[in-house]
């Protein structure tokens, strides 16, 4: 009798995904629970206009008539994920960890949901 794993499957799914995504397309990270709730999100710049002509608008924000980006409700947009977030983990295909402003006292978090696009 054969016997599958949880992480053959898992590893099975993240090939069959990897094999899938054609563009990172950014990073999404925050608390809804805090005193303050806050959610955060970056882009990956080189996707960013393929982003933008699926639709997929609240990593890189959507641009107005006027060229102005706009946020996508509560999130903020805090640029590109290679200045906000840990390099890329190409093994895994994450962000290993993101901070939440760049000056000041960078709070960290590795709670960090990295997202393709087709």
């Amino acid at each position: 009798m054969y016997r599958i794993s949880i992480a053959d499957v898992a590893s099975l799914l993240l090939a069959f995904l990897v094999g899938c995504v054609a563009a990172l397309e950014g990073a999404f990270w925050g608390n809804l629970f805090a005193s303050s709730p806050y959610l955060n999100a970056c882009y990956d710049e080189a996707n960013r206009s393929y982003a933008r002509s699926l639709s997929r608008e609240c990593a890189a924000g959507h641009l107005t008539s006027g060229g102005a980006v706009q946020q996508c409700g509560m999130l903020s947009i805090r640029g590109s994920c290679t200045a906000y977030c840990q390099q890329l983990n190409t093994n895994g295909m994450y962000y290993p960890s993101c901070v939440n402003n760049l000056t000041g006292i960078p709070e960290s978090t590795t709670r960090v949901i990295t997202v393709f696009l087709p």
